[in-house]
């Protein structure tokens, strides 16, 4: 087997976004079956958890800018997901009912992507790779 797939794939930068763009893609379809994206289900597991929750709160969990997050909770309030309430400068956002019901649905989703993972490269590696490429994350934040 030839150690590298392509002239930059030595470089960590490369090879990061070069996998999270294949698991994505391999993600995508366990979400597509309910409707959403997976930035979307991220969003509706994070406001069933916690209704009201701040639109600068879910940006900082689902580690997106602002504007990528209003988007995509545009795209969930027309279809009837979540609504938002604006008090001063803050805006606050909670399931529908909808939500509620599909919330398992996406716990669901994003449990058989763990898997498809975990079953390649196992549960203790692919977890260890979670806490480093998220203290590698929080360090360049800083």
């Amino acid at each position: 087997m030839e150690p590298f797939s392509s002239p930059y794939s030595s470089c960590f930068l490369f090879s990061v976004n070069a996998f999270a763009r294949a698991l994505s893609k391999a993600a995508e379809p366990y979400f597509a079956e309910l409707g959403l994206t997976m930035t979307q289900a991220f969003l509706l597991m994070s406001v069933v958890r916690e209704p009201g929750i701040s639109t600068g709160q879910l940006a900082r969990e689902v580690q997106l800018e602002p504007s990528t997050v209003t988007r995509a909770l545009d795209k969930m309030e027309r279809k009837l997901l979540i609504y938002r309430e604006t008090r001063g400068l803050s805006v606050r956002v909670f399931p529908s009912p909808e939500a509620r019901r599909i919330e398992k649905d996406a716990r669901a989703a994003w449990g058989k992507v763990k898997v498809l993972y975990q079953d390649k490269y196992t549960k203790e590696i692919s977890d260890g790779w979670a806490v480093e490429l998220d203290r590698a994350l929080r360090w360049l934040k800083v």
